[in-house]
């Protein structure tokens, strides 16, 4: 506002300008607040965080942990890398973590098809992958997910 109590056109588009900051750093403020506690299935820290490790035949999507009724389910999708022979030899295998990086536990994943076909322009093919557990290793801290191009021995 100007001395004369009139409102003129240039502090009209000062407070505009003013609001509109206002507005994103309050609404920016909201968002990030909001993606830090989404769960884990969408890259999260619920229940707890959970890490990929692909191979040179498989290429893994990010892994989805849910808390059931009855335990925890740790799935995800898997492609055939670019130049990759065959994953029919592969495995996924599931790693319970401790805070000192010790493997407290591993599971194997299984997943379907084994051998998945090359890719093509359009699609690259996928599997599924899903391991059931009814608790936790005692202090496992994070899951890893790991593909392995070797057969377990």
């Amino acid at each position: 506002m100007c001395r004369s109590g009139k409102v003129t056109r240039e502090s009209q588009i000062t407070m505009s300008i003013r609001s509109l900051t206002l507005i994103g750093l309050c609404g920016g403020a909201v968002l990030l607040a909001g993606c830090s506690s989404i769960p884990t299935q969408f890259g999260g820290t619920w229940p707890l965080p959970a890490e990929r490790q692909s191979s040179e035949a498989i290429n893994l999507a990010r892994p989805i942990v849910k808390r059931e009724a009855d335990g925890y389910v740790i799935s995800g999708f898997l492609s055939r890398q670019f130049g990759a022979a065959t994953t029919a030899q592969s495995h996924v295998d599931v790693r319970f973590v401790g805070a000192d990086g010790r493997v407290l536990k591993e599971e194997s994943a299984e997943f379907e098809p084994r051998d998945l076909p090359p890719r093509t322009r359009r699609q690259a093919p996928s599997a599924q992958y899903e391991l059931r557990v009814r608790e936790l290793p005692r202090g496992t801290t994070r899951i890893l997910v790991v593909a392995d191009d070797q057969p377990h021995t």
